[in-house]
């Protein structure tokens, strides 16, 4: 369970794998013990250049978190039934 929070957590800090040459720190989670994490943070090693790269590097990783959570819930359907349990009628 763990490994699969810290990945999504992985996928939301995608800012790092986005081309504006701004440079950032490895992230650092910040865990809470009754939800799990609160997030996680990115230093930035560099500045940022203009306000329109701040903004893409801040939606980035939301972007990145809802793209997963999206392919995640059409799989989660696709592999569940219609909950509805199968009955034969034999008359």
């Amino acid at each position: 369970m763990l490994q699969k929070c810290c990945s999504f957590l992985g996928t939301t800090e995608g800012e790092g794998l986005v081309d504006l040459q701004i440079k950032l720190g490895p992230p650092l989670f910040v865990p809470n013990g009754q939800i799990g994490s609160f997030g996680a943070l990115s230093q930035t090693k560099s500045l940022v250049r203009n306000r329109t790269d701040l903004f893409d590097l801040a939606f980035s990783g939301p972007a990145a978190g809802c793209a997963v959570s999206v392919v995640v819930f059409i799989v989660g359907l696709v592999l569940s039934g219609s909950g509805l349990p199968k009955v034969c009628c034999t008359s």
